[in-house]
């Protein structure tokens, strides 16, 4: 009888755990998640520990122990740290004082333990070993296919971070080329209209050609915007100081866009209180006339008939304060009630079933709110749709203490300065328009078409000043002011200014802007040039 009852604990043990391993396959083969797998083979282990623990005989745990060997390898490999070491502790304290209990007799014996015969030890031993080669071979299995899954992650992260490094070097280029693309035919059409301003003062040229000079100085505050994105907030926009009279700002901008109004049987009108006809402020003349010529070519494009008007009114606030408000009405599409809050979002395009789009679309609106914050009012607007819309913005300008003529020459009647000056620059257009002007300030000067022959000359004669492109054939003006920069002093110790369509933000975290004393980005008002030099000189 002792006989049989063993062999059936054996077959009992068998079908238990085969039973136990075949369940848990199936349960992964049906797409159970392997947690839930593992608890429940491991709270079925936990079952039989405690059973063999109260069934077996005291002091005869050689089974229990093997299951807890299991049980640890088995928590910790499949749940990790946390569960590993609650299925442990537990079961060990449980077993622990199942043996003291039995022990001390506080725990009752079964009136027949079972005692563990060799065969169930025999099956027991090989099958524990079975389930730790197991375990053990699919955890580091696992880990080694994780490991090769991280090395071609890192692989992929290295190839997008060094695609990344090419895009931005790619944008840094693009900017540095489209930069000097665009500026440097501007900067010869400004010097250009300098000198025929200067040679041809003809009265009935002049309003023709302040108009373009306007206009090429706005499209130069327009690339500067562009180009340097990210300084489009108030705090990083540096405001110019100049006498300027408001009325003359506003009758260019009349004057050139009249014949784009025209184009589309448009009237633009002009409107102004009298004592603004000769009404001079200090301020920036540049920004005001981009947020004019923003809101009227707006105005214009999305009128189809009527008129445009541009009003602009005063009121003085104190002795060297006045109050300027600016309007721009047209009889255009309006703008729907739902979409006015969006109306000053960068980028956005507001749609309706009757027409594609409205004002605010793209980047016009956004940068007028940030300009006019900038010189300290507040853009607003009035629309109807069907029937038009009307921008207005009031600024507070203070008063010149000493009038000045607009149009004057404030250079033109100085002493001449007493410097040598190289000119590095290769266009011959830019060539033309510095030579007319250090000229008429009675400079002499020297012109070298590279940065190479720019070195050679620095070597053989003595400059004050160095004017220098940055981008030259043959040497570049970096590489020429590093090489002159390397020259025995004093003329390593020549000023030299840039004078560059180049973007200066591109060399802001180089050594490279080090070699340079001034930066002047064309186009550049010959004015500027001369109160540059005349610092060198004072």
């Amino acid at each position: 009888m002792h006989y049989f009852e063993h062999k059936l604990l054996l077959i009992e043990v068998v079908l238990f755990f085969v039973s136990l391993s075949l369940l848990a396959v199936v349960m992964l083969r049906k797409g159970v998640p392997m947690q839930k797998v593992a608890h429940f083979a491991l709270v079925s282990l936990s079952v039989a520990i405690i059973s063999t623990s109260l069934l077996f005989e005291p002091g005869n745990h050689v089974a229990t122990l093997q299951y807890i060997f299991v049980l640890l390898s088995a928590s910790f490999y499949l749940l990790g740290a946390r569960w590993g070491l609650i299925y442990s502790v537990t079961n060990v304290v449980v077993t622990c004082g199942i043996m003291l209990g039995q022990a001390y007799h506080f725990v009752p014996v079964v009136d027949h333990p079972f005692s563990v015969e060799p065969p169930t030890l025999f099956f027991g031993v090989i099958y524990n070993c079975a389930m730790l080669l197991y375990i053990h071979f699919r955890y580091f299995k696992d880990s080694e296919l994780s490991d090769a899954k991280e090395k071609v992650l890192l692989g992929e992260l290295k190839v997008a971070a060094a695609d990344a490094h090419d895009m931005a070097d790619y944008k840094s280029n693009f900017l540095m080329m489209i930069s000097h693309e665009i500026r440097t035919p501007l900067h010869a059409i400004v010097g250009g209209i300098d000198i025929f301003m200067t040679e041809n003062p003809q009265a009935r040229r002049d309003q023709s050609l302040e108009s373009i000079r306007l206009s090429a100085a706005v499209l130069d505050s327009v690339v500067e915007d562009v180009l340097n994105l990210n300084e489009l907030e108030v705090s990083k926009i540096t405001l110019r100081k100049e006498q300027f009279k408001p009325l003359s700002i506003v009758t260019d901008i009349g004057q050139v866009l009249r014949a784009q109004a025209a184009r589309k049987h448009l009237s633009l009108n002009i409107t102004s209180s009298p004592e603004l006809s000769d009404l001079s402020v200090i301020g920036d003349p540049v920004r005001l006339s981009q947020i004019l010529m923003n809101l009227t070519s707006n105005s214009i494009r999305y009128t189809e008939a009527g008129r445009i008007e541009i009003d602009i009114s005063t009121r003085r606030s104190s002795d060297t304060m006045v109050n300027i408000t600016f309007k721009v009405s047209d009889t255009g599409i309006g703008i729907p009630e739902e979409f006015k809050a969006d109306i000053f979002e960068p980028f956005k395009i507001i749609q309706s079933t009757s027409r594609k789009q409205y004002h605010g679309t793209g980047f016009g609106l956004p940068l007028v709110k940030k300009l006019v914050g900038l010189l300290g009012g507040v853009i607003e607007f009035d629309s109807v749709e069907g029937v038009g819309t009307s921008f207005y913005f009031t600024v507070a300008y203070p008063l010149p203490g000493v009038t000045m003529q607009r149009g004057a020459d404030p250079v033109g009647k100085s002493e001449p300065l007493k410097l040598n000056v190289l000119v590095a620059e290769d266009d011959k257009m830019n060539i033309l328009v510095l030579s007319h002007s250090l000229k008429k300030w009675n400079l002499n000067f020297d012109i070298a078409e590279n940065g190479l022959l720019a070195v050679e000359l620095m070597k053989s004669k003595h400059y004050d000043v160095v004017l220098m492109d940055i981008n030259m054939p043959v040497m570049d003006g970096v590489e020429a002011s590093r090489q002159i920069r390397a020259l025995d002093s004093p003329k390593s110790k020549v000023a030299i200014i840039a004078l560059t369509a180049a973007n200066k933000k591109m060399f802001e975290f180089s050594d490279d802007l080090a070699l340079f004393d001034d930066w002047m980005s064309k186009p550049f008002q010959p004015e500027l040039l001369y109160s540059r030099l005349l610092q060198l000189v004072t």
